[in-house]
Parts: structure tokens; sequence; C-alpha cells
């Protein structure tokens, strides 16, 4: 597993740049900002999280989302820099960078990176370490919305199963990522899994 063995929050590096403004997303410019940046990323991505979910079950942005969530996959660290996007927050465990967030318009525009570790692929944050299984990232899918082509985990909907479990039951406000657990392992609970 190189890299990936005996995980510890202490090797985690969480970097707030500026102060910026968290609150639902604006929807007219947010699909121009989410365009912009996915066109400059230049590695295999998807649309992820609360942007993936509404595209796919709402057919448009869910009304208390707060950003566009973007995942990449490397096998190596890279940093993405997207022109015409201002830094805000920016994390990295061991040499990689795990998140960095951006906002362009008001409008945050949120990247997780991913690493392959066998069958998973791998990002460690504050909270824990998410293990995605490499089955949905494979083949990368596509979904349609508003005239324009997104890149998907495949298949979507078993993919979205596993991600959020009943996902086709809207919940009221955002969920915190210490109660969306059922992709996460607490730090807390790293040393008790192995």
């Amino acid at each position: 597993m190189g890299n990936w063995e005996n995980l510890t929050p202490q090797e985690l590096n969480v970097y707030n740049l500026t102060n910026f403004p968290i609150g639902p997303i604006d929807v007219i410019l947010a699909q121009d900002v989410l365009n912009d940046g996915i066109s400059q990323i230049g590695i295999k991505h998807w649309i992820s999280s609360g942007t993936l979910l509404g595209f796919y079950r709402d057919k448009g942005f869910i009304p208390h989302d707060t950003d566009l969530d973007v995942n990449v996959l490397s096998d190596r660290p890279v940093l993405i820099k997207p022109v015409g996007f201002e830094p805000i927050r920016s994390m990295t465990y061991r040499g990689h960078p795990m998140q960095t967030a951006y906002i362009k318009k008001g409008v945050i525009f949120d990247i997780y990176y991913f690493y392959q570790d066998g069958e998973c692929a791998i990002n460690c944050n504050e909270y824990g370490i998410i293990r995605k299984p490499m089955r949905f990232l494979e083949t990368i899918g596509e979904l349609e919305f508003n005239g324009c082509t997104y890149p998907t985990p495949s298949p979507i909907e078993e993919f979205l199963t596993w991600r959020f479990g009943n996902w086709k039951t809207p919940v009221k406000g955002k969920q915190s990522w210490e109660k969306d657990a059922t992709h996460l392992t607490l730090w807390k609970n790293v040393n008790a899994e192995s």
C-alpha cells in the first residue's frame, strides 16, 4: 500500500487561506463556474456528492447545497489550479493534495483528490478516510444536465446507493461529514479497523 499505510490525523495539514461565505450556491452562476473549473482539470475527474446527486435525482442544484463538488483520481501528487479562481482552502496528507477549494463569482468549487490503493481510491480529510471502490471509477459515465455533459462514477445509481444509501429520498438541510459516514471511516475508528 505504500503511502497509505498507518494513517493518522496528525499528518493532515489544513489551510484556510481566506475567509469565505458558506451559504446556498447561486444557481444562476453555478453551472458556468462548474464548466469553467472542470474544463481546466486535465486528469480523470467526475462530479460528486451534492452536485452529482442534484443533477441526477433533482435535475438541478440541491437548494441547500453550498458548493460544487468534483473529485479527481491521480497516480501521483498533482495540484490543480484553475485560472480565474481564487484559492480559499487546501488540505494535504503526506505531501499529497487532498482538497483544494476555490471561489469564483461567489461560488465555491471544491476538488477532492483520490489516489488508487488496490481496489479503492483513497482520500484523507479532517474527519477521516474515504475509500471509494475502484469499480465505480474504472469507466467514467456521462450525465446530461442543462445542455452539458458531465463525467460521473459508473454505474451511477449503484454508486449513489453506495455513497448515500437511500439517495432517492431528499433530506432536509446539508448533512455533516460525521453523519455522512456511510463512505467514511472516522479517524477515531481507523486503528480499530486494522
